[in-house]
């Protein structure tokens, strides 16, 4: 009959960096399945476990929220911990709804939240592979696009978008506008509306601002 250490018997506590950890079962010195306060299960070794260096990767420790959740999908990618798209890319996401730096910076972020499924990075990272073009170009997360105004970054108001296209929206400028045959349409982007409409774009301008009252029978909706 194998020996079992008297520390890792079952219901062995052990004080963590992260919480305190508990052993659930020991296997050998290479494998102890343990549970933190939170739920959070783990199979680490002895070693760590003594030394109170194995993480609780269910402890909210990004911007008070996030949390890395488990093992499958890694926060580096290669030597040197240099961080991976994914998790920069999920930081960054986090950062514009509950940094207080950021938002000081971006106020037009108050109020924007993130699911809290995404909350756990892991789950996040499952969502970005699966939606991310495979093209081999570099795309931006956006939550505009599919619906204007939405507060909410989740799998349903997210997509990805060219950087070209993120600066296209960014530098958007909206209005509506009344045609010649005097019906209302939307326009999000003066300058490609312009374009694909053979109009100049200075003179719509000066229709939008209220500096002229029509050019070829477009003129500003009331």
């Amino acid at each position: 009959m194998r020996k079992i250490p008297k520390d890792m018997t079952d219901g062995s506590v052990h004080i963590q960096r992260d919480g305190v950890a508990t052993v659930v079962r020991y296997s050998n010195t290479n494998e102890v399945l343990v549970r933190f306060d939170n739920g959070y299960k783990a199979k680490v070794q002895a070693g760590h476990l003594r030394k109170g260096t194995v993480k609780n990767r269910m402890l909210p420790t990004v911007f008070g929220v996030g949390f890395i959740g488990g093992n499958e999908y890694k926060s580096c990618s290669g030597l040197g911990g240099v961080h991976s798209k994914v998790y920069q890319d999920w930081i960054n996401m986090l950062s514009r709804c509950y940094s207080e730096d950021r938002l000081s910076l971006f106020p037009s972020y108050d109020g924007c939240t993130v699911t809290k499924e995404w909350f756990n990075f892991q789950v996040f990272a499952k969502w970005y592979f699966e939606n991310y073009p495979k093209d081999g170009l570099d795309y931006h997360l956006d939550k505009d696009i599919l619906s204007k105004g939405v507060k909410v970054y989740s799998p349903e108001t997210c997509l990805f978008i060219a950087p070209f296209e993120n600066y296209q929206k960014a530098h958007a400028k909206e209005t509506v506008l009344t045609s010649p045959d005097k019906t209302n349409k939307y326009i999000y982007n003066i300058s490609k509306f312009c374009r694909e409409n053979n109009l100049s774009q200075p003179a719509i301008n000066e229709v939008t601002l209220g500096r002229r009252k029509s050019y070829k029978g477009w003129s500003l909706a009331k």
